[in-house]
């Protein structure tokens, strides 16, 4: 986990990175209420619609949407279990790891393998961990 915090230190650091993915700067983002078109900060965490006062969160319509629990430990966890082909680590420790429940580490990872699987059913798939990060807003915006 250490390791992990050298490249994303803090939970508004994770933020600032959907915040890159979701709301990039060069396709158009609409108003989910009413279709407005948007201009949202590079590294916004929310933006709210100019026409209609909407506010919405970087993580709506994410993986991380309704998280009770600090985004970069649900970061963490989505790398883990994208990756643990070879790990080891047993969900206890890992729960212990980053000072989590383990039922609530155990209910976050489920949903990570959940979509880990749609992923790859709907042949989406890439390498890389941050791809599910990814994969989750566009799966999120075609609900």
């Amino acid at each position: 986990f250490r390791d992990f915090k050298n490249i994303f230190p803090d939970d508004d650091f994770c933020y600032k990175y959907l915040s890159r993915l979701k709301w990039k700067s060069d396709q158009p983002y609409y108003c989910k209420k009413c279709s407005f078109e948007l201009q949202p900060g590079h590294e916004s965490i929310n933006v709210r619609c100019g026409r209609c006062g909407y506010l919405e969160s970087v993580t709506y319509g994410t993986l991380y949407q309704g998280l009770r629990f600090p985004i970069l430990k649900a970061f963490y966890i989505t790398y883990r279990t994208s990756t643990a082909l070879n790990d080891s680590m047993t969900l206890s420790s890992l729960a212990e790891e980053i000072e989590l429940r383990l039922a609530t580490l155990s209910v976050f990872r489920q949903k990570v393998i959940l979509l880990i699987e749609e992923n790859k059913a709907k042949k989406k798939h890439r390498d890389g961990w941050t791809h599910l990060v990814e994969y989750s807003m566009v799966r999120g915006q075609e609900k």
